[in-house]
Formats: C-alpha cells, structure tokens, sequence
C-alpha cells in the first residue's frame, strides 16, 4: 500500500481542507479493510454467472444482496426467480442519490467464438 500512500500525498499540495480531509478519510478506510474487499470482489468475480446456460444468476444474485446488506442496505428482488434484478438502497439521509446499474451476467465465451468466425467471414 505505499505506492498508494505516496501517490496520495504527492497528489495534494494543500492539505488544510474539508474536502482533503474526507478523502484521507476514504482513503484510509480502502487501506483498512483491502484485504477483506479484495476478497470479497474475488468471491464474486469467481461466481459463474452465465445467463445462456442458466448457470449461477441466482447465486450470483444472493452475493450481490449479500454485499448491499453487509453495508447496511435493504435490497428486494423482483422478475423471474431464474433471473432475477436485484434491487439495493442504502440511505444515508443525504438530499442526493445515485443510482449504480451492472449486469452480474455474462455471455458464454462461444460466443465470442462465433462472432470472431462471422466477423472473419463477411469482413
């Protein structure tokens, strides 16, 4: 971690801020716990999740749930149970929000074979 250390302290020249403090405070918190986040974001990274052969979504779905509760977010999901879209809010009583969208499937890596071929053949 002290390449990330060093880089934040050459990135800042004045350090006497509100603003600079908070993203110390972020910054600090990453440091603190990267093993456990890396870990985490390894689990899912892991987690097979091929939507064509109806292979982990579900699963895939309870790790994401999982994450969005662990932070201290209620989470429903709604569609088909096979399939389904996972839905996280974490209020913090702040006026603002945002809204963070990701797919948790992928396609089979035939595919990409087979658009490899089809590009190949008609140029």
């Amino acid at each position: 971690m002290a390449c990330f250390q060093e880089g934040r302290n050459m990135r800042f020249k004045n350090r006497n801020t509100k603003y600079h403090e908070a993203i110390d405070k972020i910054h600090n918190a990453v440091d603190k716990h990267f093993q456990e986040h890396l870990d985490q974001w390894r689990a899912l990274l892991r987690q097979k999740s091929v939507s064509a052969y109806r292979e982990g979504i579900y699963e895939t779905a309870g790790i994401l749930r999982g994450f969005t509760e662990d932070i201290g977010g209620t989470v429903y999901c709604e569609g088909d149970p096979d399939f389904p879209i996972v839905y996280g809010r974490l209020d913090r009583g702040r006026p603002g929000n945002l809204i963070i969208y990701g797919m948790y499937d992928v396609q089979p890596a035939e595919f990409l074979k087979i658009c490899r071929d089809v590009s190949l053949q008609y140029g």
